[in-house]
């Protein structure tokens, strides 16, 4: 895990920005991104790997992840900046 402020932080690629292209620099932020995307990160490959486990083609099984991965949509949206987020409908249907 990189730790937010960090001599190897400092030298690494900013990846997270704001809504407006700016990089973000509120390490409270940036901690729990960092912290959200470690605990995806390792779901996926256990996911993955039990994909594997199970004789699917684990190239597949990557592109159907990246592919539901990239069709999320918040459930949280704004209006505008100063509007509080409101619920927006879940597309997906629960099983």
């Amino acid at each position: 895990m990189r730790i937010v402020g960090s001599d190897q932080d400092m030298t690494a690629t900013v990846r997270w920005f704001d809504k407006d292209g700016q990089a973000l620099s509120c390490k409270d932020k940036l901690a729990t991104l960092e912290d959200n995307l470690e605990e995806l990160l390792e779901v996926a490959l256990e996911a993955l790997e039990d994909a594997a486990v199970m004789g699917v083609d684990t190239e597949a099984a990557r592109k159907i992840f990246v592919d539901e991965i990239a069709s999320l949509k918040p459930r949280f949206t704004s209006q505008n900046s100063d509007s509080a987020g409101t619920v927006a409908p879940s597309n997906r249907s629960e099983s």
